[in-house]
């Protein structure tokens, strides 16, 4: 096994592993709506801001992911009862990081130097 092979092999276990790290997601398509349940790891981002100095958008977060497909901007995610809309992404061999922001509806009230 090559060493690419080895770290995708990692990667899928650690993803898959929904006992010790993962979760199960439900991904959503922009383009056509359709849904299909995934296995991500989602950066911790109470452990983020606990550890940070300054000010911090919390509504922000990474998500990592296996796809057999390439993902697009404004495709979403749900995990338990936040959905995450996808802002932008970098990946190789099917891994990707998904750089997304909660999916909110707009206020208009002032939070977190913007106005939602």
């Amino acid at each position: 096994m090559t060493l690419a092979e080895q770290i995708t092999s990692d990667f899928v276990n650690a993803v898959s592993n929904t006992d010790e790290f993962a979760q199960v997601a439900t991904y959503k398509k922009y383009e056509d709506g359709s849904e299909l349940q995934v296995s991500v790891i989602i950066e911790d981002v109470n452990l983020r801001d606990q550890y940070s100095e300054g000010r911090l958008v919390s509504d922000n977060a990474n998500i990592f992911v296996y796809l057999e497909f390439k993902p697009s901007i404004y495709d979403s995610i749900t995990i338990d009862t936040d959905t995450w809309v996808i802002d932008s992404f970098s990946g190789i061999n099917n891994r990707y990081k998904l750089d997304v922001s909660k999916d909110r509806v707009s206020t208009r009230k002032h939070t977190q130097g913007r106005f939602r």
